[in-house]
Order: C-alpha cells, then structure tokens, then sequence
C-alpha cells in the first residue's frame, strides 16, 4: 500500500499510495486502523533514516490510483488518515 521510491532531485523523500491495494484490503477487511498503522510505520521510518533533525524538510507524495475507477477510491480511509 505504502512505500518509498526514494528520494528527489532536491532530496525529498518520495512516497507512493497505491490506492487500489488500499482498496483492496480495506474491501476484504474493512480494518482502518491496520491501514493507519502501516503508513505510521512508513512514515517513521522515513522520519528516522531520511530527514535531518532540526530542519523543515518537505515530502512528495504520489498517489497511484492507476486500474481504479474514480467510484472505487477509498475516500472514507484517505480522508481518515489525513485528520
């Protein structure tokens, strides 16, 4: 659902949501806090080995929605991890 590509050119991290293997699972399991647990995970990650300590560093998020209809993604889950 959830990972890494890299970094930029500017050395960003870069993170890529597929959006359809989030459906998918959200689908089979309807368990949001698996989904939220994941991305934490990730994200910390990328926190510990990625960022330096002490500066304001920006982040590029791709969200891969690719072999989805637009009536398929899951809104309830995007919108849940956001807030």
């Amino acid at each position: 659902m959830f990972y890494t590509f890299g970094i930029s050119i500017k050395y960003n991290p870069v993170i890529i949501i597929n959006l359809k293997k989030m459906n998918d699972y959200y689908r089979s399991t309807k368990d949001e806090e698996k989904i939220l647990i994941s991305a934490y995970n990730m994200l910390h990650m990328i926190q510990y080995n990625m960022l330096s300590e002490g500066k304001v560093e920006s982040w590029v998020v791709i969200m891969d929605a690719s072999n989805l209809s637009l009536f398929k993604l899951p809104v309830s889950v995007i919108t849940f991890s956001i807030y």
